[in-house]
């Protein structure tokens, strides 16, 4: 739905990008969400899909601007992402204002894009959060506000290489996810926020939950990309360490507002594959952490990289 709006003066580019892997139900109803929302008349909106799995199903009932990329492999979620992004780019010459790299398990609010674009935002703002959180109210949003110590990254590789204390680690955050919930319901702000502070309309953090990541331009025309040899999960810390290497922001917005059904789409996956995905990320992890896996910014990742041992 295109609306005129007096208060957004600038026109552009809004490319909202998807991974599918045998999700076309969740796909069609997310893009039908997206079809619905307010959007400023003088900018444009277009859907960018990489087809994981080869099967995405035509939509002839949505009335979107859709390109649908198939690498002919699973490349996963953010380099899925990644994938089709690179491919856009190729085909229209350069990369779009904003770039919406998501999930298709959110419901955003009526007037999300309309807030958005009528931000006033500083060069170096290269990555905003929205106030995304889960059924139960419970904030994801910031993910992390400050940056970790080495040590506590070093504990998370170890609990992602050895499963029991990867349980436990989980179990640790769902007992502060439930925590959160019951202090919600107390009316405890205080403890609904992870950095125990009021929430500002704005305001600096580390990194942003990887269910919907706000990429302006900057990032990319700076050289970022979202390349990576992890398979699945902490993109939050890759793209946190490479803005933080190209001297680029990431700020949080709570007026943007993100209903997320959290893992709705990975409890399809069995547990072994999850793990595997968590080995995976185990061998990578500090790397990402101390480089922001410099080396490979610009390279695609192997084929071999994406097979679980």
């Amino acid at each position: 739905m295109t609306i005129s709006d007096p208060c957004i003066k600038n026109s552009g580019t809004v490319l909202i990008v998807l991974a599918h892997y045998m999700h076309n139900e969740s796909i069609h109803k997310f893009l039908k969400h997206i079809s619905m929302l307010k959007f400023p008349r003088n900018w444009k909106w277009k859907v960018a899909i990489c087809d994981n799995s080869g099967d995405l199903e035509d939509f002839p009932d949505l009335e979107i601007d859709l390109t649908v990329y198939r690498p002919g492999e699973n490349k996963y979620y953010l380099g899925g992402c990644w994938f089709a992004l690179t491919k856009w780019q190729e085909e229209n010459g350069n990369f779009p204002d904003w770039v919406i790299v998501t999930n298709h398990d959110l419901v955003f609010e009526s007037d999300f894009f309309l807030r958005l674009l009528s931000m006033s935002i500083d060069e170096d703002i290269a990555v905003v959060a929205p106030d995304v959180r889960i059924l139960n109210g419970v904030k994801q949003n910031p993910h992390i506000l400050k940056r970790p110590s080495l040590i506590s990254m070093v504990m998370r590789t170890m609990a992602f290489r050895y499963r029991p204390l990867y349980r436990l680690m989980n179990l640790q955050y769902t007992v502060k996810m439930n925590f959160k919930a019951i202090a919600k319901k107390l009316s405890l702000d205080r403890f609904n926020c992870l950095c125990k502070v009021a929430q500002a309309s704005c305001m600096p953090i580390y990194s942003a939950h990887g269910s919907v990541l706000l990429f302006r331009k900057v990032f990319f025309d700076r050289g970022g990309n979202l390349a990576s040899k992890a398979m699945m999960y902490h993109e939050e810390f890759l793209v946190a360490e490479r803005c933080r290497r190209m001297a680029l922001r990431i700020i949080m917005n709570a007026s943007l507002n993100v209903v997320h059904n959290e893992n709705s789409v990975i409890r399809l996956v069995s547990n072994n594959i999850q793990y595997g995905w968590m080995k995976c990320l185990s061998r990578v992890l500090i790397d990402i952490y101390r480089t922001g896996e410099k080396d490979i910014w610009i390279s695609s990742v192997s084929k071999s990289e994406h097979v679980l041992k």
